[in-house]
């Protein structure tokens, strides 16, 4: 008998993988900055990237209803448009502020990672997807999206993703690295030290640190490997897995990278010319 969570990825297969062979094209200002908005959201991830004034991609949206708040103020309330929705994996701090989202704002298109993980964050997830009636993607490695100004790509997971229970989720998640000119930004979800060895990055100048900065992450070979200029870490106040851990921030010490936490210093972007890179705080 196959598991009603199966039977959930089988139909949503049949939906959508007909349209597996076209890309996604998202709306790009020509000539504008890219500025990239790392939110205090509390213990989880969401994060805006944004080129020019009418062209914009989430990526998770975190816990609670705090993002819409927090896209409020960053994209006109009169537009209330995504361009693209990024979810990097089906856990509560990256899933559960998506669907609001999904419920109150125009979303476009939609990328993820194909999981349907047990729990009630993730059936609901689905339920907005539907209702939405957006395009959406079932991500594979490799996957390239984008235009002349902005390149995204998905470096993770590989294509033998499978459904998995509540373990499993972190080291499947979607991996994304966006380029603009010289200078690219890379959004690893929660992945594990593990799959960091196995993920081939390259260079990139700003790094979202996996896991909030948890221990089980941002190894010292995966630091050497990105060599970030800047190290961005999403988490609580006094969370309860106590994130960041400071045997992460010995590395990230060692590996010469400027951190900066949303949980000291609230919302941080960071604008790029493609050349050079400027932090707001």
């Amino acid at each position: 008998m196959v598991r009603p969570a199966r039977k959930l990825i089988l139909l949503i297969l049949l939906l959508i993988l007909n349209g597996a062979a076209w890309g996604i094209t998202v709306r790009i200002s020509r000539g504008a900055p890219l500025e990239v908005t790392y939110f205090d959201i509390g213990q989880g991830s969401a994060a805006l990237i944004k080129a020019g004034p009418d062209s914009q991609i989430l990526v998770d949206g975190g816990p609670g209803k705090r993002i819409l708040r927090k896209l409020g103020g960053k994209i006109n309330p009169v537009d209330k448009r995504i361009d693209l929705a990024v979810l990097t994996h089906p856990d509560r701090d990256h899933v559960e502020g998506l669907i609001h989202v999904l419920e109150r704002w125009h979303v476009e298109k939609v990328v993820w990672n194909g999981m349907v993980k047990t729990g009630s964050a993730s059936g609901a997830g689905q339920k907005a997807l539907k209702e939405e009636g957006a395009e959406v993607r079932i991500n594979r490695e490799g996957l390239q999206l984008g235009s002349h100004l902005l390149k995204v790509k998905a470096l993770s997971p590989p294509e033998n993703l499978k459904e998995v229970g509540s373990d499993g989720s972190n080291e499947m998640s979607l991996v994304l690295k966006v380029r603009t000119g010289r200078t690219s930004f890379l959004f690893p979800g929660d992945i594990t030290s593990e799959v960091e060895k196995e993920t081939k990055t390259g260079r990139c100048s700003v790094l979202l640190a996996p896991h909030h900065g948890s221990r089980s992450s941002s190894s010292a070979r995966f630091l050497n490997e990105v060599s970030p200029i800047v190290t961005l870490i999403q988490a609580g106040r006094d969370n309860r897995h106590d994130h960041p851990h400071e045997e992460t921030l010995e590395r990230m010490k060692k590996a010469n990278t400027t951190v900066l936490r949303t949980d000291l210093e609230g919302d941080i972007s960071i604008l790029s010319d493609g050349n050079n890179l400027v932090i707001k705080r």
